[in-house]
């Protein structure tokens, strides 16, 4: 299992993701709620086998995750964003 990675985000807070493999396309795993942690082996390996690169984000206030106080569901879309960005997706 991978180590998670961080970012910095626009806002200057820090992102926690984990990144397996290292395919052609990038897909972005969402445990639920409320969840953190690394990505599932099966879902690591089935991505790789696919040829594709799979990204987990810890949300705010999980792992080293920079807490977002009064934080919705939905505002974790900006950051998917600002994290396929950083990964050079389209």
């Amino acid at each position: 299992m991978s180590e998670p990675r961080s970012m910095e985000l626009s806002s200057g807070a820090r992102l926690d993701y984990f990144l397996e493999g290292d395919g052609d396309a990038l897909v972005i795993y969402h445990h639920g709620t409320p969840a953190a942690g690394p990505i599932p082996h099966d879902m690591a390996a089935a991505a790789r086998h696919s040829n594709l690169t799979i990204v987990e984000l810890v949300r705010p206030g999980y792992g080293d995750s920079t807490r977002q106080a009064g934080r919705t569901i939905a505002d974790v879309v900006p950051l998917v964003v600002e994290l396929a960005d950083h990964l050079g997706a389209e």
